[in-house]
């Protein structure tokens, strides 16, 4: 897309969204609908713009390539886009403990234990900014 003053490409992103799933291997046909706090959307074009609620539907996984189709709505930092929505297959690349009780790898490991099974999951080597991040093992 373009303005007056040059282009930009958009990029749709969402964070921290908490899936209904007992397991990273089968997200097939989980559906996340009008949830806001704590999951953060957000569109890129030339500068961050906030959404308030996020739509996302996984519509099929092949081992780490998930299809996905997500729509942003509430467009709080008035983009002038609302709503936005995306349709792409996109590669699982982790999932991420960042809890401020959480300060050490075996904890981490225990607290993402009581929401999803971690077999095939292997913690990366360094916490990020406070944050363990546990990769999928190479298939």
């Amino acid at each position: 897309m373009s303005r007056d003053y040059g282009s930009s490409k958009i990029f749709l992103d969402v964070d921290w969204l908490p899936l209904p799933t007992a397991s990273w291997r089968t997200m097939t046909g989980q559906t996340v609908e009008a949830t806001g706090e704590p999951a953060e959307s957000s569109v890129y074009f030339f500068q961050h713009h906030q959404y308030d609620l996020i739509d996302l539907k996984i519509l099929e996984q092949r081992d780490r390539d998930i299809h996905v189709r997500a729509t942003l709505t509430g467009d709080l930092d008035r983009l002038g886009i609302d709503p936005v929505s995306a349709d792409a297959w996109l590669c699982f690349n982790g999932i991420r403990v960042s809890v401020s009780d959480v300060s050490t790898a075996e904890s981490a490991i225990a607290r993402l234990e009581g929401f999803t099974d971690i077999e095939g999951l292997a913690l990366r080597a360094v916490a990020i900014r406070s944050a363990f991040h546990f990769r999928p093992m190479s298939s």
